[in-house]
């Protein structure tokens, strides 16, 4: 009991030092950001106040800025070293693209310039000039694909990217990257947010095969993103290869930087959503799958044993989330083995419909088998909710918890008559039967009853 009692007060220790933590964490923040803010309208108020019809040219640190606060961004990054001398390509391009500049004011995309190769490198532009297209919370920009010098060409390219359903262009560098921070979990400088699961279209340019698959996978764009799943497409035939794609067009999806291969028919958009969205597809091993609120009902609607632990990933608003995450991913592989699905959800809203009032909570979802009583097992009313009102940071309690939720009656000794065990005899190599007869307590209550007598008179005798 001292033990536990030490093991609280650390806990209470540490919980006071994250607060403080936290604190000044969200101060010094909130300085930056005031400071951010000013220096963004600053050079906002300068980029429209100034006459000059010339692209702005930012550094890294200002277009990284912009990378954090505008919606549709699109930026041209070169070398200044190689725009010199008599075939000044440089000086082409800016030329041509500045006569477009205004136009994509008009259109609500800022347009600006970087001469920063390594900042270009660092996000997977490696071959300069280049112009990149950037979408606020879009998890990777998408390049142009074509002469820089037709002006005309590049804006109705930049309207669509902004106007339209339309796949990101990347190459083998963002791709690199981006299966990186699947694995890692991590924040890249360009200010892309990083997703579970990635599918990758493999095409080729020019190609009416794959435009046509590029067509029909623009109409279910949408409808991945409600799933978390980033749609981007690329032309490189040995990295196509390199995922098993001999012949694009062909379809890969990513989940924690692990390929599977569609191979079904690239033309049918139902199979097509079907298979990127199936639970089976998502799964990864050694890792708790995060997944929002339309992916937790497609989790819900296909599995019959769901554990769901609900959490934020927003500061102060869970301190004990990443402890508890960290114990739970050591029995996530014992409960794929027990056939429990287990996934995360960062909705508080979607918590308190399932009876979680604080953060960090954990349920139990089960449904009954199909033809179990009046339920087919599909709706959610058919499902039986168990909040888990234990310690979340000791992963064997709650694998024992779970297991007992699951199969509630497996560790009872089913009861059968003489001629059951006689069928189930002929049917086992082998079984254990514990015989006994209805009366046996009453026996035992009687010898119990002779004893205590006997015990009596040797008192007597005594």
């Amino acid at each position: 009991d001292d033990d536990d009692d030490d093991d609280d007060d650390n806990d209470d220790d540490e919980d006071d030092e994250d607060a403080v933590d936290d604190k000044n964490q969200r101060q010094s923040s909130k300085g930056a950001s005031g400071k951010q803010d000013k220096r963004l309208a600053d050079w906002l108020r300068e980029s429209k106040q100034s006459k000059s019809a010339v692209i702005e040219l930012v550094s890294s640190d200002m277009l990284e800025l912009l990378l954090e606060n505008m919606n549709h961004l699109v930026v041209l990054f070169y070398d200044p070293s190689q725009c010199s001398g008599k075939n000044n390509k440089c000086k082409k391009i800016l030329a041509e693209l500045e006569n477009i500049d205004d136009d994509t004011d008009d259109h609500g995309i800022q347009f600006v310039k970087c001469e920063d190769v390594a900042y270009a490198k660092s996000i997977g532009i490696s071959s300069l000039p280049a112009l990149v297209y950037f979408k606020k919370h879009s998890s990777a920009p998408s390049l142009y694909v074509g002469d820089l010098e037709e002006e005309e060409r590049v804006l109705e390219w930049l309207v669509k990217q902004k106007n339209e359903d339309t796949i990101e262009n990347i190459n083998r560098e963002i791709l690199t990257n981006l299966i990186t921070k699947q694995k890692t979990g991590s924040a890249h400088k360009s200010g892309q947010k990083g997703r579970d699961y990635l599918a990758v279209l493999f095409y080729k340019h020019q190609n009416e095969q794959s435009d046509r698959v590029i067509e029909e996978l623009e109409s279910i764009d949408d409808d991945l993103h409600e799933y978390d799943i980033h749609l981007v497409k690329l032309a490189d035939d040995l990295i196509a290869k390199k995922y098993g794609v001999r012949h694009p067009p062909g379809l890969v999806l990513f989940r924690h930087g692990e390929p599977l291969k569609y191979t079904g028919d690239l033309m049918d958009e139902d199979d097509l959503l079907h298979w990127l969205t199936l639970p089976e597809n998502l799964e990864t091993k050694h890792s708790i799958e995060s997944v929002n609120e339309k992916m937790f009902h497609r989790f819900l609607k296909e599995t019959r044993h769901l554990a769901v632990l609900f959490y934020s990933e927003q500061q102060g608003q869970c301190k004990q989330c990443s402890r508890v995450m960290e114990e739970l991913e050591t029995i996530d592989d014992d409960l794929a083995e027990l056939g429990v699905r287990f996934i995360k959800v960062d909705s508080m809203s979607l918590a308190k419909k399932y009876g979680v009032h604080a953060l960090p909570g954990l349920v139990f979802i089960s449904k009954p088998e199909a033809g179990d009583g009046d339920s087919k097992g599909s709706s959610k009313q058919a499902a039986s909710v168990t909040i888990y009102a234990g310690d979340l940071k000791k992963g064997e309690d709650i694998l024992r918890w779970i297991s007992e939720q699951k199969s509630p009656h497996m560790n009872e000794i089913p009861e059968l008559s003489a001629k059951q065990v006689k069928e189930l005899i002929k049917q086992r190599q082998h079984i254990a039967v514990y015989v006994y007869e209805e009366n046996d307590d009453k026996d035992d209550d009687d010898n119990d009853d002779d004893d205590d007598d006997d015990d009596d008179d040797d008192d007597d005798d005594d």
